[in-house]
C-alpha cells in the first residue's frame, strides 16, 4: 500500500514493516528497492548528560544541551561578566533537550551562565568573540 503524501526525497518510518521504494530515473526507466525496518525506541535519546554550552567560543548564539533529568519547559537564565556583574537574566524555552541564547549583543569576552532555579546552582563557563 502507498503511503500518502511520501515523494519527497527522504522519508521517516513511524511503524515497523518492510518498506519498499520506487524510483524513476531521468530516462523513465523504474527500479524497486525494499527495506526491512524494525524501530528500537520510541523516543529520541538526548544527547546531553550534563548541562553543556557549545559552541565554545561563540559568536551570536549560544547553545545549552539540558539533560532529560531537568523537565522544567523554561529556565531563568542569568549571565553574569567574570567579575560577578549580571549582563543579562531572562528566561528562556526549552526545545529538543536545548535552550538558544542570543548573545550578539555582549561584548567580546568571558562570561558565566547559572541557572537560579535549579537545585545544587550550575554554572558554565564560555567566551563571546
Amino acid at each position: 500500500m502507498a503511503i500518502t503524501g511520501a515523494t519527497a526525497t527522504t522519508y521517516k518510518p513511524t511503524e515497523n514493516g518492510v518498506y519498499k521504494v520506487k524510483l524513476k530515473d531521468s530516462n523513465g526507466c523504474l527500479a524497486t528497492a525494499t527495506f526491512a525496518i524494525t524501530i528500537l525506541a520510541s523516543t529520541a535519546d538526548n544527547p546531553y548528560a550534563i548541562l553543556y554550552a557549545f559552541p565554545n567560543p561563540a559568536k551570536e548564539v549560544l547553545h545549552i544541551g539540558i539533560p532529560t533529568t531537568f523537565t522544567a519547559p523554561n529556565y531563568q537564565v542569568r549571565i553574569n561578566d567574570m567579575l560577578g556583574k549580571q549582563m543579562r537574566d531572562s528566561r528562556v524555552e526549552s526545545k529538543d533537550n536545548r535552550l538558544t541564547i542570543d548573545i550578539s549583543t555582549l561584548k567580546a569576552g568571558n562570561y558565566v551562565i547559572s541557572f537560579p532555579e535549579l537545585e545544587n546552582q550550575v554554572s558554565i563557563k564560555f567566551q563571546k568573540n
